[in-house]
């Protein structure tokens, strides 16, 4: 049945509306390239506010959780670079209008990117995220329905708790602040997170509990809860990044997002001086990454520059 669904999606009519790409954007160069050198994207723990839920479990309220994932958008190409987002502040400033700066999709989540084709994602289980509207009635029963899966007096079947923690992954308020960093200064971005038309992939395997405990030898699940964790400033996080550098592993590698060269259908690079850095570290790749000469000259031919999308559009 799910080979049916597959199939059928695959043959049907391209989106008119928004891109018929995924685009996944990164800071570093040799986080595109390492991607590239592997046919795949790594998915990280990334942490995301979910204060707007009003969990409570055990009488802790929880402000935040971190997410297994790997996050596309699928804004037209000619949008990328528009200066769309809201002000920002860091962590001394008072925020007014006189401090407020706009930024766009790449000052937020980087100057290099993969362009995967949306049927791919969509063969791979990439699945586009719900916003909530924090006033609608939908969002009310969904918060009264969690809290009934996730509360310790009221008796829930494990795969319906395990439905809702899952849901938690897929799901984004309408509008909200986004921590970022950059350099030693952190600020937040007030965003309406609608405009980036979010796709995630969520890996999850049934064998990894959603309820164990998050160990050095343990399986990786979607959801990271714990309030301690989360709340610890700098153990924390570095034990989170220290979690997600393990999923770069090879014995990790069914939790990787694979591709094939076929699938890519553009790469962004910032400027002319690292798409000449790219083309030699392609050409200095091994010949086995290349079914022949032509993919490897078809692949450098998808190569885009960010300055000069700026320029034309």
């Amino acid at each position: 049945m799910n080979d049916l669904i597959v199939a059928e999606a695959v043959n049907l009519p391209d989106y008119t509306h928004s891109s018929n790409s995924l685009f996944h954007f990164m800071k570093e160069f040799e986080y595109l390239t390492q991607a590239i050198e592997k046919n795949a994207l790594f998915p990280r723990y990334c942490r995301e506010d979910i204060g707007y839920l009003d969990i409570v479990i055990d009488d802790v309220r929880i402000h935040e959780m971190a997410v297994l994932t790997k996050c596309f958008c699928d804004i037209p190409l000619h949008r990328i670079t528009r200066q769309t987002c809201g002000g920002h502040q860091n962590d001394t400033e008072v925020k007014d209008k006189n401090n407020q700066r706009f930024l766009s999709h790449t000052d937020l989540y980087g100057e290099f990117a993969l362009a995967l084709s949306k049927s791919w994602g969509e063969r791979k289980g990439v699945q586009p995220i719900q916003y909530i509207n924090q006033a609608s009635k939908y969002s009310q029963h969904f918060q009264m329905a969690l809290k009934s899966a996730l509360s310790t007096s009221v008796e829930v079947p494990e795969e319906i708790a395990n439905h809702y923690l899952y849901q938690l992954a897929f799901i984004k308020p309408l509008r909200g602040k986004m921590a970022r960093k950059n350099g030693n200064m952190n600020f937040f971005v007030e965003k309406n997170f609608h405009d980036e038309h979010e796709w995630r992939f969520v890996p999850f395997f049934p064998e990894d509990s959603m309820d164990s405990p998050q160990t050095e030898t343990s399986q990786f699940f979607p959801i990271i809860a714990n309030s301690q964790l989360l709340n610890e400033p700098q153990t924390g996080r570095e034990l989170i990044q220290k979690i997600s550098d393990r999923l770069l592993s090879e014995e990790n590698k069914r939790y990787w997002l694979s591709f094939d060269y076929d699938d890519i259908r553009h790469i962004i690079v910032p400027n002319p001086n690292k798409r000449i850095e790219l083309i030699k570290r392609l050409l200095a790749m091994s010949a086995s990454n290349f079914a022949n000469e032509y993919e490897l000259h078809i692949l450098i031919s998808k190569i885009i520059v960010l300055s000069e999308i700026k320029e034309d559009w």
